[in-house]
């Protein structure tokens, strides 16, 4: 493979692909080699009959039953290979079916050569009713670890679900995350080192399949399958670069990297330099980067399918390959440990446009990835210091730690000069509104692209949450050196508060941020994901690309999948209309989705609730049910002071943590219709005022309607 280091021109004709041994190597003068792993496993589907295809390992899913497990596509077959009813031994040892439930089971008498398995695998998969393509990624993920150690493996987990489609989309998608490995320098093997990754799944979908290669019908599954294997390796080699050590991930290198292999998909590639930044007017990137001496660059990556149905779709990803908060420094060591996760915005964006390539969708796409590093060197930024970005916009920078909002800036309005159908952001700017590890936080000036990306979100297993986007908060960013501050002076800095920002440079386009914070980047193992990077919100931003790229209204997309962001039943409206409480909320924006995910939120918790706070003129609900939150019925309500809040009538006074709180009162609260209220009902003066003594209890009530 050739090095990198010649011109944009050459760039474009490169090649890149995998070496021996499934890795990508790429080559860098005076760096060191950045290693992206490449997951090779061969996925395929079969009409087989379970238990006839060969493979080494048989898994079959299981349900959760009233009275014990309920047996799942390819029970029967198993347990006559097995020579057992496999429900009725599982029940003994007191497997219910629940999911994350396993067990393994020797087959008696095989031998090699022998069509039948040597092992089959149960696992549950939790209730039959409401079974759905979620439940089978989930099972998927379980799966990758259950498989490992296995050179090939069979499942029945796609037949699960009611659209054969997704579940086998689901399920590739699913074993090839669960089987993610984070990359690992070292001479030595690590003690336990888990076993190695099956070559070869097969699918086993049963009679549904009848003509064509696979037996697909109508191509339904081999295109759900192929999607799957692209989403599946692009998620995969994002979280690689985002693990990639920040010495070796620099603005450089990582622009090279990307690039490379967006050209070896059919993407053009072009690499802007420090100078060519300095010299067209991207003030905020060429500032955050000005104290490191790893110049900055910024990759823009376009693909151009075979017709455009919708206009350009602009995608900008913040790409701070490093984030120590400049002179306004860090002070958390756990925190600052994980902040080459920095740009997982900006490779999210490249891999989706990445991967609309490898799937020629037809559409036209552009990401743009600013990046650079954010150190406190001699030439660093300095709070005061007023930017001039692209377009011609200044702000002033109050905290150098606030740095992406400043680079994503030039970016969104390099794209917004292209009057683009679509424009969308995704960065790590702030704890994504306290929502946690569940789910990311989006808002902007399209309500119908809101719903678009919320519905992509939803589709790929990545939820999102929406939230207000008030025009009053734009006076809190005002300055009297700029344009703009970065942060506010008064109050705290917020989720709203840089997307308030950003949408400054956004124009007259069609606009959502997504903070993917919370999502990113996973600081302990949560579940069925490791600790490490995620790849958060890849799979949605290509769930996007590719329901655009079919070139259907939104609304239309919308109505055929009902359950749309601006869903909302009739006597919400109807509740809206006799209180105003969509006025009252958000002004005029709307409030958004309930994603399917909305039971999970309350188990989230734990982050900085500051975030979640809209600010001094809107108030956050929680709680079960969706008309209750709007107003009916009981309400808890309490008043939030800047950094502190005193919950309910206990003496102590927390760090704000809303949505860990929420999840307490639910849990008192029970099945009761019980909306959870923070409501920071005061002006910018009386919270200006309250800061001289964050300590002051607030009185709580319950207000009966």
């Amino acid at each position: 493979m050739r090095p990198f280091g010649y011109a944009y021109a050459d760039l474009r004709q490169g090649t890149a692909g995998p070496r021996p041994g499934g890795a990508l190597l790429i080559e860098a003068r005076n760096e060191q080699p950045l290693r992206v792993v490449v997951h090779a496993t061969n996925i395929g589907v079969s009409r087989a009959p379970a238990g006839t295809t060969g493979d080494e390992l048989l898994v079959i899913p299981f349900y959760e039953g009233a009275t014990g497990p309920e047996p799942g596509p390819g029970a029967v077959a198993a347990g006559q290979a097995v020579g057992v009813d496999l429900a009725e031994a599982l029940a003994r040892d007191g497997f219910r079916g629940g999911a994350g439930e396993s067990a393994v089971y020797l087959v008696p008498g095989w031998s090699p050569g022998d069509p039948g398995p040597r092992r089959i695998a149960v696992m549950g998969i939790g209730p039959l009713a409401g079974a759905n393509a979620a439940t089978v990624r989930h099972g998927a993920q379980r799966l990758a670890s259950i498989a490992a150690g296995s050179a090939t493996v069979a499942t029945t987990l796609a037949v699960v679900g009611p659209d054969r489609a997704e579940s086998v989309r689901a399920l590739a998608e699913g074993f090839l995350l669960g089987g993610y490995r984070v990359p690992r320098a070292g001479s030595h093997p690590i003690v336990g080192e888990p076993p190695a990754f099956p070559s070869k799944l097969t699918l086993l979908v049963g009679d549904v399949v009848r003509s064509g290669s696979d037996g697909d019908r109508d191509g339904r599954l081999a295109d759900a399958l192929a999607r799957a294997v692209v989403t599946g390796q692009i998620v995969n080699w994002v979280r690689d670069l985002v693990h990639a050590p920040a010495a070796e991930a620099t603005p450089d290198m990582l622009a090279e990297v990307i690039a490379a292999a967006a050209v070896a998909h059919g993407a053009a590639a072009r690499i802007w330099t420090a100078d060519e930044l300095a010299e067209e007017g991207f003030g905020g990137v060429i500032g955050v980067g000005q104290g490191s001496r790893n110049t900055p660059r910024m990759l823009e990556i376009t693909y151009a399918g075979p017709g455009d149905p919708g206009g350009l779709v602009g995608l900008a990803g913040k790409g701070i390959t490093f984030d120590s908060g400049g002179l306004n420094l860090k002070r958390d060591p756990g925190e600052i440990s994980w902040m080459r996760a920095d740009m997982a915005g900006g490779a999210a964006v490249a891999g989706a446009v990445i991967a609309a390539a490898r799937l020629a969708l037809p559409l036209t796409a552009t990401a743009v990835v600013p990046l650079a590093e954010n150190l406190p060197g001699g030439g660093a930024l300095r709070p005061g210091d007023v930017l001039t970005h692209r377009g011609g916009r200044t702000s002033e920078v109050i905290d150098t730690d606030s740095e992406g909002r400043l680079v994503v800036a030039d970016a969104l309005a390099y794209l917004a000069e292209r009057n683009p159908a679509a424009l969308i952001d995704v960065a790590t700017l702030t704890d994504a509104a306290g929502l946690g590890p569940a789910l990311w936080a989006a808002m902007g000036t399209d309500r119908t692209l809101l719903d678009e990306i919320l519905l992509a979100g939803d589709r790929a297993g990545e939820p999102g949450w929406p939230l207000p986007l008030p025009e009053a908060y734009r006076q809190l960013l005002s300055s009297s050196a700029a344009d703009l501050r970065n942060t506010p002076t008064r109050g705290p800095d917020s989720t709203v508060m840089a997307a308030t920002f950003l949408r400054e440079f956004t124009g007259e386009t069609p606009w959502v941020h997504i903070d993917n914070g919370s999502t990113a980047w996973l600081e302990y193992e949560s579940g069925l994901w490791p600790e490490g990077a995620t790849g958060s919100p890849v799979r949605t931003l290509i769930r996007f690309l590719e329901r655009r790229a079919t070139g259907v209204p939104a609304t239309k997309l919308c109505e055929q999948a009902g359950d749309c962001a601006g869903r909302i039943g009739a006597p919400g409206r109807d509740l809206q209309r006799r209180v105003g409480v969509r006025a009252s909320v958000l002004g005029d924006r709307a409030t958004g989705p309930e994603p399917a995910a909305w039971r999970d939120v309350d188990r989230v918790g734990g982050l900085a609730g500051e975030d979640l706070r809209p600010g001094p003129f809107a108030w956050v609900a929680f709680g079960h049910h969706r008309e209750q939150r709007l107003g009916v019925g009981m309400l808890r309500v309490a008043n939030y002071l800047p950094g502190r809040a005193l919950l309910d009538n206990s003496p102590e006074i927390h760090n704000g943590d809303p949505i860990g709180e929420m999840g307490r009162c639910r849990q008192v609260v029970g099945d009761h219709q019980d909306p959870h209220l923070a409501v920071p009902a005061q002006s910018v003066q009386q919270r200006k005022d309250a800061r001289s003594d964050r300590d002051v209890q607030h009185r709580h009530w319950l207000v009966r309607q």
